[in-house]
């Protein structure tokens, strides 16, 4: 699901501000607790079943990788969403 944003379209023809990617590590992290939910579920330990979904939920919310929109203006300055600043240099 893509939303793009009205009004917006001379700033970046194809932005996005909302993508449904996820980097594959997160499959890693959030299915089994999601299936472990789903089998608590199905063994009547709903108490245990809803932490479990609510973790996997938490996860794949945590490892999305969503597009990022940089700015067009001169000038602008964008810090990195993940990672870290290892230079700052200027640039013409």
């Amino acid at each position: 699901m893509t939303r793009r944003v009205p009004g917006r379209e001379a700033e970046r023809e194809s932005a996005e501000v909302y993508s449904a990617s996820m980097v594959k590590e997160g499959y890693y992290f959030g299915v089994p607790p999601l299936v472990l939910g789903g089998v608590f579920f199905l063994l009547g330990w709903n108490v245990a079943a809803f932490v479990l979904v609510l973790l996997a939920l938490f996860v794949f919310s945590f490892f999305r990788n969503p597009e990022r929109v940089i700015p067009a203006e001169a000038g602008a300055v964008v810090s990195p969403g993940d990672g870290r600043v290892v230079v700052v240099t200027d640039e013409e």
